[in-house]
């Protein structure tokens, strides 16, 4: 029995450290036209051809709840 519980928690741990796929980190934010948007990319890397830029647009509040460093989730 103990050796079942024991397993449960490594899986647990194992997938608890597993990333996100959905999460980033605002590395930019951007506004234009009434739209509010998160980026994962910043200054040079945006024109580098070779950098996939993560964009993510979100509402005003969002926006402004969240600031350049922190880590965005999308639901």
């Amino acid at each position: 029995m103990s050796k079942i519980k024991i397993s449960l928690v490594f899986i647990y741990l194992v997938s608890a450290c597993v990333p996100q796929e959905d999460c980033m980190t605002i590395r930019d934010k951007r506004s234009s036209n009434g739209m509010y948007y998160f980026l994962n990319r910043s200054g040079d890397d945006l024109v580098n051809e070779n950098v996939t830029v993560k964009q993510v647009s979100v509402p005003v509040e969002e926006y402004n709840r969240f600031s350049i460093g922190d880590l965005y989730c999308i639901d």
